[in-house]
């Protein structure tokens, strides 16, 4: 797995590496997260169980109006970065 802040990696390694290593922890199928159905471990195929084009199971305001979890390209029209984003205590990440 590379460091997300290596630029002569892959970018969709280090983002891969990114998510499994700060968001893994609950969103895979054993963590805390697991009823979201939103698994971002590192070795995990990228298709919809990764987020690619997934609608979400219970985002709520979480969403912000955002229909997918992520968006290939497109992280403004992607719920996780949103929420990465926020520091609102309803819609940010732990």
């Amino acid at each position: 797995m590379p460091d997300w802040e290596d630029t002569a990696a892959p970018l969709e390694d280090r983002a891969k590496g990114y998510l499994d290593i700060n968001c893994a922890h609950c969103h895979r199928p054993e963590g805390f997260a697991s009823n979201s159905a939103l698994f971002l471990d590192y070795w995990r195929e990228v298709d919809e169980t990764y987020g690619i084009c997934k609608t979400p199971v219970a985002a709520g305001g979480g969403s912000g109006g955002l229909q997918f979890d992520i968006v290939p390209g497109y992280s403004d029209e992607s719920i996780t970065p949103f929420r990465m984003d926020s520091n609102e205590p309803d819609v940010r990440m732990p």
